[in-house]
Order: C-alpha cells, then structure tokens, then sequence
C-alpha cells in the first residue's frame, strides 16, 4: 500500500471505532493493532484522526482492491471488537463495502473471520516459569519473559543424521 494512502485507511477503521461515539478500550487496542498491521506511525494515527473529526467525512475505499479489502476486514474486526456489530458501525461499514463491491457472502465470511481474530485475542495462556496469564498468542510472558510458546520454526525443526563414509569421498553440503 502507499504510504499516502496510511491515513486515510486508518481514518476509516478509527471511523468505526467512533461511529458509536465511544471508544471502548478493546477498540482502540484493535485500531492500534491495525495501524502497525499497515506499517502506520503516530502521525499518520493523528492525521486520521483530524480526518475523522472533520463534519463531512465518511469512510471511502483507497488503493488497490486488495487494500479495499483488507481495509473492509479491519473495519469489521474494529466493530467486533466491543461484542457485536452496532447500527452505527453498520451503517458506516454497508456504503463501503458496496462502493467496493462486495457481495453478501463474502461479507459473511469477513464477518465469521473477523470474530475468529477477535476470539483469537480473548484467549489466555498461563506462563510456566511464574503462571502469569498472558492474552492472546504471546510467545513470551508480560510479567517474567519467558517463552511461552514455541514458535512454529521450532517445531517443525528436523534432525538429520548420517553416517560418513569410511572409505571413498564424502561430499558435504551447506544447509539449504
């Protein structure tokens, strides 16, 4: 995505998170997430605030369609984020998925996967070492540091034994 278009992608996430007029903890925390998702900084948060703020804005969709997607995606998940889909947040989030031109079943879906990242972060892990309860997929514990997950490179490591040869040539490659 270009780096131009930042604010105005976060502008109409921050939109919904608004659209209620309350700004409940979980969706500011999804709104954030969002923004480090699309590589925005603190400025381009400010900028879609002041964005938002203005009397006439609206969410409109920007970029490529892909990011029109991605941005339909993060607007459901903001709107999930406080329990349920608001008639507020619906009412702002119908015009841009049509203006993008998504049909029902593929909302359905943004729906469905929307509260599957939301449940996602409602889960809870009890750290080992000091059995301090971290949120979400931490790899490590808020409280003490220590790994709490195994990363996926670790678990699929595979051990190769061989034997060389004790007579002959032995060829030896690199890892690959």
């Amino acid at each position: 995505m270009d780096k131009s278009l930042i604010p105005q992608y976060l502008a109409n996430v921050l939109a919904i998170a608004r659209a209620d007029n309350v700004i409940s903890d979980s969706e500011l925390a999804a709104v954030e997430e969002v923004c480090s998702e699309v590589g925005g900084k603190k400025t381009d948060m400010k900028k879609a605030g002041r964005l938002v703020e203005a009397d006439d804005f609206a969410p409109k969709p920007i970029g490529r369609f892909s990011d029109k997607v991605r941005n339909a995606e993060d607007m459901i998940y903001v709107a999930l984020t406080d329990g349920d889909l608001g008639q507020d947040e619906i009412g702002n989030i119908i015009p841009f998925l049509e203006q993008v031109g998504l049909h029902q079943e593929v909302v359905d879906a943004m729906v469905k996967e929307g509260q599957t990242r939301v449940n996602a972060k409602k889960t809870t892990t009890t750290c080992p070492s000091c059995g301090a309860m971290a949120v979400g997929g931490a790899k490590f514990c808020p409280e003490c540091g220590t790994q709490i997950a195994v990363t996926a490179s670790s678990e699929q490591s595979v051990r190769v034994e061989f034997d060389y040869p004790s007579e002959g040539i032995s060829i030896e490659f690199a890892e690959s």
